[in-house]
């Protein structure tokens, strides 16, 4: 049987990395994103599918993020990894942040990852005692994308960044309680990376695409995470980056 996996911002540039790879590893692919044009577009590109199912979603809406999570269970009936790389980082200094604008960060980062362990906590546990019948199963796995950020706010990045750090602790969280039933938990930080969001900021014309991440920089950790040597990072928060400063 083979194992499937879930790509929140599965659209986007490391998401989209990040099927690519899973899926020549053999994975049957959920792509989760809230722009189903391009979803379709990369669904096409990926093609046969019996392997892959699109859900178009925001996950910052608890009922829409449990709707894609319960219906990634039932396609196959089973999930081996949940891969959070949807995110949202306006350039705000925090004397121009709103509270409406906190809460939207907060909850496209932050909330939206707690809304998915929260959906798929239920089924995990029961997976863990179906998957006793299951050869190839060895846990299931949840990876968060947090930024460099994190350790190190850009100016204008303040709320993006405090919501990241927040993902950094429930990676932790979700590490240590998983335990019982088999669920891993890990974060990266990356910093700046080739993506639209990235090219979306105001100084990102003064970022040469040579110093910085490429998206399947990115994705190459998460595969060495789900079945690499950061197998045995549970829990860690992992900075990736180009050149330390």
């Amino acid at each position: 049987m083979a194992k499937v996996a879930v790509i929140t911002g599965g659209a986007g540039g490391i998401g989209s990395a990040t099927a690519r790879l899973l899926w020549n590893a053999g994975y049957s692919l959920v792509l989760l994103g809230r722009d189903a044009e391009k979803l379709e577009r990369l669904g096409a590109e990926l093609g046969a599918a019996h392997r892959l199912k699109l859900f178009a979603a925001d996950l910052a809406d608890p009922e829409q993020a449990c709707q894609a999570i319960e219906g990634a269970f039932d396609w196959k009936g089973r999930v081996d990894a949940i891969i959070h790389t949807a995110g949202y980082a306006p350039h705000l200094t925090l004397g121009q942040t709103t509270p409406s604008d906190w809460r939207d960060i907060v909850d496209r980062n932050l909330s939206s990852a707690m809304y998915l362990v929260h959906s798929a906590w239920p089924r995990f546990a029961a997976q863990h005692k179906q998957a006793t019948e299951w050869q190839d199963y060895s846990g299931a796995s949840m990876v968060f994308i947090s930024s460099e950020a994190s350790r190190d706010p850009f100016p204008g990045l303040g709320a993006y960044a405090v919501s990241k750090i927040g993902l950094n602790m429930l990676t932790k969280v979700v590490a240590r309680e998983g335990l019982p039933i088999e669920i891993k938990a890990f974060c990266i930080a990356p910093a700046a990376t080739e993506t639209a969001m990235l090219r979306g900021l105001p100084y990102a014309d003064d970022i040469p695409s040579t110093q910085i991440l490429a998206p399947d920089d990115v994705a190459r950790t998460i595969g060495d995470m789900l079945h690499g040597g950061l197998a045995y990072s549970s829990g860690e928060t992992i900075f990736v980056h180009r050149g330390v400063r």
